[in-house]
């Protein structure tokens, strides 16, 4: 009986096998790629490859649950080629044709639309969603670029094989030994780096209030302890230290002039300039000629694959920018902005013609006079022009060619006429930066680069001015002729450790003129310095990537001065866990060219700064230093940064500082120190962002020669407040911002002198800088709209308004004497005022 049961089963359940199985041989052939993709969620993986070398291949399913087994049971079934990347990626390559995998080298992930060009040929190939192209396999070795935007470029050869997949891991373009904070700080765009420094973007840069198109030198002024004591754009006063002992910087050419209106405009287009570095401490050591800040800005570097460009028009001037490619090899940009103000004047011109004309001999002297009939009126305009020339010969090499032209131009016309005669003069001030320079750039291995590279820039500034009633002419000159020679070797024997050195060569040479008919004088000084400089720079990231250390050490010798100078550089930060971090920074630097601040008298009073050159006598090498240390927490969309800081700078002259009292042209040596507290609260949720930068700082001169020797600086703002709400929804883009600060020093007369003096020019000052103007405040608005948005082309309207409130600001209160009598002299007392309700608007077009 059992027997006969056992037989039942056992021929029962062969019988549904044998159904089952025929029916499992029976089962119909899917795609290769719906198979795949029932692996990937099956086993947790994902497969690399190009669509269409699978698209017409199909297989019939195993029913094996092992993912070796069913990864050879396709290389069987298919002859496809099958590599495991890492843990999780696969790539399939097919027979005659290599398969490039393009990956982030960080994270793993694949980076889509990756351009891969063979360099001896026109064809180039661009990667899938999956990271994956396929190029022809070759007869013999060829060698490919692999390009993504914001990672480096990579080059390497590649075939001939029958099955090869070749995996390219990219780098960001951003050194990893420089880690970006990736939270932006008060706006997109702008981020703070480890080493305490912050980076601009102008490609991605956002709103900020009051601007109604990017200005890169005026988004540096959003940053605690970077002020504009005078309310100009260029003039930047960094923790304490006056705008001619900043070094600015366009891919590495430096530029005497940064900008226009006098000031209120940034000469630097920022079209062609991609980023923005500013350092206020711990600089890396191949930076030199700065007691303050580094504003170093970098132009585009890679060659396009395409036309690009922007066209910008605004109630100021007009912008162009086209990046326009030659070649696979070769491409230029080119941009241009000129003013419109001989077209058509605005009320944002007006404005500003107010503002930087305002006590100057321009409207002294073009005041009317109805008995003699003086009619007088100004003619101004400014351009700029850059370009650059990209040149990549093979894919370790990298040629570039700079070129940057400034230019400020005004014309002051007066007349006099009545029924017997009609006289007339014209006066002019021009003030224009010329520079150029050229690098070669190599990556010689993995670990080993190099760059060499050289410019010459050439500044000048110079006035004739014509006094009409008394026929007395006088001209004035200022000129800065410098060279540059660089070189510099870099090495990287792993990833998170790099070691950089070498040899700059420096010659600067300055001259100021003078000339006058009455009295008739005539002045010309020229100094030539030559400056030898060695630098070396160690960045290490050990304990993954918790600690960073960037060490430096720059010498520098002057020969004709006999000045030796040995300059170390730090940065050190170190993540604590929980969002949190510690930062220190030092330096120790100098510079040998300073700019002496004249009144009144120099280039129609418009332009008061002369560029002068240390001669190791009456002036001197100037010399810094400084640390600072703070704490970071970044978390959550959260960063907080609060910084103490100490600066001390030596060496200063009286004339680069701008007097205005009883120290007025007057020549001492002293120095200045400041220490301050620094804090930044920035809070971003989805469209919303939200900031405040605040510092309070304690800056003092200290002249032994003068009596008192320590009085508060020129330039010294105890409390600093910016802060700023800003709104994104889609197309529509704003942002609100408040500034305020206090007062800065200025001197008043002794007690009654303020009616008159009898007998004497001189004004009787009370001690200096004891008094302290009113409070600056200030309400700037900001609005974007995205009008057009196609896949080729796009049209920006952005609106702008400074002072909404209207603000009489008083920006310098000083005072100077006027004859009145044959031995009576009156005190004038002079206001400076900053900008009132200014609206701007621009509409911008990109393709």
């Amino acid at each position: 009986m059992r027997s006969n049961n056992f037989r039942r089963l056992f021929l029962s359940t062969s019988f549904f096998l044998l159904i089952g199985l025929n029916a499992g041989l029976a089962q119909d052939a899917v795609k290769l790629s719906d198979y795949l993709k029932s692996l990937e969620q099956q086993f947790d993986i994902r497969f690399s490859y190009a669509s269409d070398a699978i698209s017409d291949i199909s297989i019939t399913p195993t029913t094996t649950a092992n993912l070796a087994a069913n990864l050879e049971y396709i290389k069987a079934r298919t002859g496809l080629q099958i590599k495991q990347i890492n843990a999780r990626y696969y790539s399939i390559s097919a027979p005659d044709s290599i398969h490039i995998v393009v990956l982030d080298a960080q994270s793993g992930l694949p980076l889509p639309n990756a351009n891969i060009r063979l360099v001896d040929q026109t064809t180039g190939y661009t990667t899938n969603a999956s990271g994956s192209s396929y190029i022809p396999n070759p007869a013999a070795p060829i060698f490919i670029q692999v390009q993504y935007l914001g990672y480096q470029t990579q080059g390497l050869n590649v075939g001939p094989v029958e099955f090869d997949t070749v995996v390219v891991q990219l780098r960001p373009s951003v050194d990893q030994l420089e880690e970006v904070l990736l939270q932006p700080v008060f706006t997109q765009g702008i981020y703070r780096t480890n080493d305490g420094s912050y980076r601009f973007n102008t490609e991605k840069f956002g709103l900020l209030p009051g601007i109604a198109e990017t200005d890169v030198l005026q988004i540096s002024q959003t940053l605690p302890g970077v002020e504009s004591v005078d309310e100009t754009v260029s003039n930047v006063n960094v923790r304490g230290g006056s705008n001619g002992e900043n070094l600015l910087l366009w891919d590495g050419i430096r530029v005497y002039q940064s900008g226009h209106f006098y000031g209120l405009i940034s000469a630097i287009n920022p079209y062609i300039t991609e980023d923005v570095y500013i350092y206020r401490n711990g600089t890396h050591s191949r930076y030199g000629e700065s007691v303050s800040g580094v504003i170093d800005l970098k132009a585009k570097d890679e060659i396009t694959d395409g036309i690009h460009g922007k066209a910008t028009l605004n109630l100021l001037h007009a912008n162009a920018f086209i990046d326009l490619p030659l070649s696979k090899k070769l491409s230029v940009m080119i941009a241009g902005r000129r003013s419109l103000n001989d077209l058509y004047e605005t009320p944002i011109y007006n404005s500003y013609s107010e503002r930087v004309f305002q006590d100057t001999q321009i409207t002294n002297l073009a005041t009317p006079n109805a008995q003699s009939e003086l009619k007088a009126s100004e003619d101004f305009n400014f351009y700029d022009l850059s370009a650059k020339l990209l040149f990549d010969p093979t894919a370790k090499d990298k040629f570039r060619v700079n070129f940057l032209v400034i230019n400020n131009a005004l014309t002051f016309n007066q007349s006099l006429s009545n029924d017997a005669f009609t006289l007339s003069e014209t006066s002019e001030l021009d003030q224009q930066n010329i520079a150029a320079g050229i690098s070669w750039q190599r990556s010689w291995n993995s670990k080993w680069s190099s760059s060499i590279e050289a410019y010459r820039s050439q500044y000048n500034l110079d006035a004739a001015n014509f006094e009409l009633l008394t026929t007395a002419f006088d001209t004035q000159g200022n000129e800065v002729i410098s060279f540059v020679g660089r070189g510099q070797l870099v090495y990287r024997p792993k990833n998170n450790l790099q070691w950089e050195a070498g040899y700059e060569f420096t010659e600067t040479g300055v001259t100021n003129s003078d000339q006058t008919t009455t009295p008739e004088f005539r002045r010309r000084v020229k100094e030539v310095l030559v400056g030898h400089n060695l630098f070396n720079q160690l960045s290490w990231n050990p304990f993954q990537g918790k600690t960073q250390i960037n060490a430096g050490l720059r010498l520098t010798h002057y020969p004709k001065i006999n000045e030796y100078r040995f300059e170390p550089r730090l940065n050190l930060h170190q993540k604590l866990g929980g969002g949190f971090a510690v930062e220190f920074h030092g330096e120790f630097k100098s510079q040998s060219i300073s700019q002496a601040v004249a009144f009144q008298n120099e280039f129609l009073g418009v332009e008061n700064r002369r560029w002068i050159q240390a001669n190791g006598n009456e002036v001197p090498l100037i010399t810094s230093k400084q640390w600072s240390s703070g704490l970071v927490w970044n978390k959550r969309n959260w960063l907080i940064n609060l910084e103490y800081f100490e600066k001390t700078v030596d060496g200063i002259s009286a004339t680069t500082q701008g007097f205005q009292n009883q120290f007025a042209n007057t020549a001492a040596i002293g120095s200045y120190q400041v220490y301050g507290l620094e804090l930044i609260i920035n809070k971003r949720w989805r469209g919303l962002g939200a900031w405040l930068g605040y510092t309070y700082s304690n800056n003092d001169y200290q002249f032994d020669s003068f009596d008192p020797q320590v009085f508060a600086n020129n330039l010294d703002i105890t409390h600093s407040l910016r802060t700023a709400v800003s709104y994104d929804l889609g197309r529509f883009s704003t942002v609100f911002g408040l500034q305020w600060r206090s007062g800065k020093p200025f001197t008043d007369p002794l007690g009654e002198a303020l009616s008159a003096i009898q007998d004497d020019m001189e004004i009787p000052f009370n001690p200096p800088n004891q008094q302290r103007l009113e409070s600056f405040f200030r309400a700037d608005l900001s609005f974007k709209y995205i009008v057009l948005d196609k896949q080729t082309y796009s049209l920006k309207a952005n609106a702008a308004f400074q002072n909404i409130f209207n603000n009489n600001n008083l920006l310098d209160r000083y005072y100077v004497s006027q004859q009145i009598g044959e031995d009576q002299f009156a005190i004038n007392q002079i206001e400076n005022r900053s900008l009132r309700f200014t609206p701007n608007f621009s509409l911008e077009l990109s393709f």
